[in-house]
């Protein structure tokens, strides 16, 4: 229950940031620098859906905004789907 706790704020964080004000540094869970998320479909059907996803790690940047520096968090190769 907390892997997916902790897995919730990290994509929601990713999905909020607005961009990478400063070079990030790397915090992995178990990859390498980089690497990307993964997202396997284990099961289906009309009324649910079971997925595994993985997360090696992900980049962390200090972002100034509002007189304050932030902990902006962002996904490899993972970006906003909102406006």
């Amino acid at each position: 229950m907390k892997t997916s706790f902790l897995i919730l704020i990290l994509v929601a964080a990713a999905a909020l940031s607005s961009g990478q004000a400063s070079i990030g540094s790397w915090q992995s869970f178990y990859g390498n620098s980089g690497d990307l998320p993964d997202v396997k479909l284990l099961e289906s059907s009309p009324t649910h859906i079971i997925a595994e996803i993985s997360i090696p790690g992900f980049w962390l940047y200090d972002y100034p905004a509002g007189g304050r520096s932030w902990k902006c968090v962002s996904l490899p190769e993972c970006y906003s789907q909102g406006d």
